[in-house]
């Protein structure tokens, strides 16, 4: 509660209020002083981060239906974001090529579509691969815990990458064989929305796009390039998946020539 309350006088820019609660009800407890508190919250604003509590109406509303929500959420891009249907996809490190294919065409169709591909705050959770040691497979478990659809996809009974989501077949989870029963599942219509103009830019103008460097977000390349941040998304998931690009400190940058 106190946590809700330093965030809501954050908000408000209520500087007053906000070191009257941090003084009085949150340091004691923590043994930092006033000081480092608000070091602190300058950082966080002069990097253009907001911060949200779970109460507040632009949160996730699905944050609110689960026992322990997070107290704040630090927000960095458009908040709009927050609001769009999300599923998650998670498996094994070490993917078969096959479990790669299937996740790219998974990921794809719901990008396509406007659904958001996350590790968190989804609807859903789809499990390509799993072993039965998997993290994925605890990631599973909580998502069931918290009340949210879990999708398994199956594979070769010889395959240890498999049992796992054999496992979460024989225990409920929604058997995923193709794109079409995914989309089915998520009463999403199978058929593509037709494609927003201008068109999607090729692999090699985001590559182009980007440095070696200095990570980029989605949103920051789609502003640059002047075409939505799904488009972008999309064309970043391929150079992803062909090694050209690596996800690094919440952008991407490209590799360098081998």
């Amino acid at each position: 509660m106190v946590a809700a309350q330093i965030v809501a006088a954050l908000n408000s820019h209520k500087r007053s209020k906000v070191l009257d609660l941090l003084q009085r009800k949150a340091l004691p407890a923590t043994g930092h002083t006033i000081e480092d508190s608000l070091r602190y919250i300058e950082n966080l604003r002069a990097r253009g981060t907001e911060t949200l509590s779970v109460e507040d109406s632009r949160s996730p509303p699905l944050l609110r239906e689960i026992p322990d929500p997070p107290l704040a959420l630090y927000i960095q891009g458009q908040l709009r974001c927050l609001g769009q249907r999300a599923v998650a996809i998670v498996g094994l490190r070490r993917a078969s090529a096959n479990g790669v294919l299937m996740a790219r065409e998974c990921a794809g169709a719901l990008a396509r579509r406007g659904i958001v591909v996350v590790s968190g705050l989804s609807e859903a959770v789809l499990v390509i691969e799993a072993s039965l040691r998997s993290g994925s497979l605890i990631t599973a478990r909580m998502a069931l815990e918290q009340g949210r659809d879990v999708f398994a996809v199956p594979g070769s009974v010889f395959a240890d990458n498999s049992r796992g989501c054999h496992r979460l077949s024989r225990e409920g989870a929604a058997l995923v064989d193709c794109v079409e029963t995914l989309l089915d599942e998520l009463h999403v219509p199978s058929a593509e929305p037709p494609q927003s103009t201008p068109a999607e830019p090729k692999g090699s103008v985001v590559l182009g796009a980007l440095s070696e460097t200095t990570p980029q977000a989605a949103e920051e390349l789609a502003g640059k390039l002047s075409c939505s941040v799904q488009e972008v998304l999309l064309a970043l998931f391929d150079l992803e998946a062909r090694g050209i690009v690596v996800l690094s400190d919440g952008g991407y940058i490209r590799l360098p020539p081998a």
